[in-house]
């Protein structure tokens, strides 16, 4: 499958420049083939080019531009492209005072094309990656500092951010929809404080497993702030009733008293169930279905937003390396792959669960490898148990136990796997007992 990338290859020579583009144009979707300096700057200025493959010449200069102040002028035009000027053996210099203006590396003459192919996918790599961080370090810095929640990249996940700047600024009662482990919670939280109620509480209530003593307890501490109500479905009768009182009423009434007394409270549900499943439901009475789906947002799961995975799990890599006092340097290709590859059943809690795993298991001082990852397909409250009740040491064995069943035992295939030499996955496999 191709890159979906644009490159634009500035060569000269008619012969080289066409074996550069017939070569790139098996890897890449889109290719062109540009020598003028200002024709240049126009498609970087109003098209999302990726990569530029630039000539040094003879002379280091592109029309009346040197290399080196040429490369500067296109990083002021867009700071993420990566510039790959193409050297001869006499203009190594040339090419280190490009890197130092803003290149990406540059390639000398004549190149190896496997080498060529692999500085190239590196390169569109690192441009969709500083792309990725400058959208999430912007969506984090217009958010409160407190509570924010990870939104990612995507178009997806723009849209549910627009939708709760806009549902932050109303009183009115909302649904929030989703799979389970989506982030309905996490959006319930950050819309509260992007509002005018963000110096009074957020309560979190499951309908399912909350005593009635302690809802009514809960609601009480909502006052002026905001009550999220966790699996709306599952909500008996007598809570409905006290949820209705506040929503019809704005008054609120314990399950035991006679009198009502002035409920200021936002009411924010969520549930697994869509808007009209909810209406049509027969747990639900129609009254609250009514009051509550007036208003309701979508939370898309994990799968619908593959584009947010990488971010996503570098966030919450940054999260748990603190949190276990651990220094990594992020992810292999392998292990990324594999993340953006698998389907999150479990959503962003599966994901936030399996990167903990993995940091927990991980060699201090190296990366994340396909041998630290988790995938068992457990239940994301299966998986957080396993976490909160196993040792690390018991977390050690469990992780390299699996490492040998995905290598029928191989112990050389399963060091590599997670990161360690054959003689500690030998040593530590004695200490867990995993060989006779």
């Amino acid at each position: 499958m191709k890159i979906e990338g644009t490159i634009i290859v500035c060569d000269t020579n008619k012969g080289l420049a066409t074996a550069l583009v017939l070569l790139l144009q098996k890897e890449f979707r889109n290719i062109i083939s540009e020598t003028d300096a200002d024709k240049i700057i126009q498609l970087v200025e109003k098209n999302n080019i990726d990569i530029l493959m630039l000539d040094c010449g003879q002379n280091g200069y592109i029309g009346d531009r040197s290399i080196p102040d040429f490369v500067r002028i296109l990083k002021e035009k867009d700071p993420f492209l990566q510039i790959l000027p193409l050297t001869n053996f006499s203009q190594n210099s040339m090419g280190l005072e490009a890197v130092e203006a803003g290149a990406y590396d540059f390639i000398g003459k004549p190149w190896n094309n496997g080498k060529l192919l692999v500085t190239l996918r590196n390169a569109h790599k690192m441009r969709q990656l500083t792309v990725a961080l400058k959208q999430i370090n912007a969506i984090k810095e217009s958010f409160n500092s407190k509570n924010r929640f990870l939104w990612g990249i995507s178009d997806a996940s723009k849209g549910i951010y627009e939708a709760a700047r806009k549902h932050s600024q109303s009183n009115d009662p909302l649904l929030i929809c989703g799979q389970k482990g989506s982030g309905k919670e996490l959006l319930a939280q950050q819309i509260h404080s992007l509002g005018p109620r963000r110096d009074f509480a957020f309560i979190k209530m499951d309908a399912a497993g909350l005593p009635e003593a302690d809802f009514e307890r809960n609601l009480a501490m909502a006052d002026g702030g905001t009550a999220y109500i966790e699996n709306l479905e599952a909500l008996d009768n007598a809570k409905q009733e006290i949820i209705l009182d506040i929503l019809k009423n704005k008054t609120f009434k314990c399950l035991n008293s006679i009198t009502s007394t002035k409920a200021d409270i936002r009411i924010i549900a969520g549930s697994s169930k869509s808007a009209s499943d909810l209406r049509e439901s027969k747990s639900i009475s129609g009254a609250i279905a009514g009051h509550l789906t007036k208003s309701s947002l979508r939370m898309p799961s994990l799968n619908e937003r593959k584009e947010d995975i990488i971010p996503l799990s570098t966030m919450f890599l940054n999260k748990y390396c603190k949190k276990h006092g651990k220094q990594l340097s992020g992810f292999s290709e392998l292990a990324k792959e594999i993340l953006e590859e698998y389907k999150w059943t479990g959503n962003t809690s599966e994901l936030s669960l399996t990167v903990e795993r993995a940091v927990i298991i991980a060699p201090n001082g190296g990366q994340i490898l396909p041998g630290h990852i988790m995938l068992s397909g457990e239940s994301p409250e299966i998986a957080k148990n396993s976490i909160n009740t196993l040792t690390l040491e018991q977390m050690e064995g469990k992780m390299m136990r699996a490492a040998l069943k995905r290598n029928n035992g191989n112990i050389t295939l399963a060091a590599e796997q997670l990161g360690i030499t054959r003689q500690t996955m030998y040593n530590k496999g004695k200490k867990h007992k995993l060989f006779k």
